[in-house]
């Protein structure tokens, strides 16, 4: 039984890496971006992007 260790670490970490993007987006002050609020969005990107590949896997082999 072969296990891709980093896809499994990924699965798990999706749901904390998303409360920790919306928490960095919302950081800060409204006047501008900083720091912190770029790195949200690009967590936001990072999970979004593993979502989507998972369900369309999982789509796929339920096809199957």
């Amino acid at each position: 039984m072969n296990i891709d260790l980093f896809k499994y670490i990924l699965r798990l970490s999706v749901i904390p890496m998303l409360f920790l993007s919306l928490l960095l987006i919302t950081h800060g002050t409204d006047d501008g971006i900083n720091i912190a609020n770029v790195i949200g969005f690009v967590l936001l990107i990072i999970s979004g992007t593993i979502i989507i590949n998972y369900a369309k896997n999982n789509k796929d082999e339920e096809s199957k």
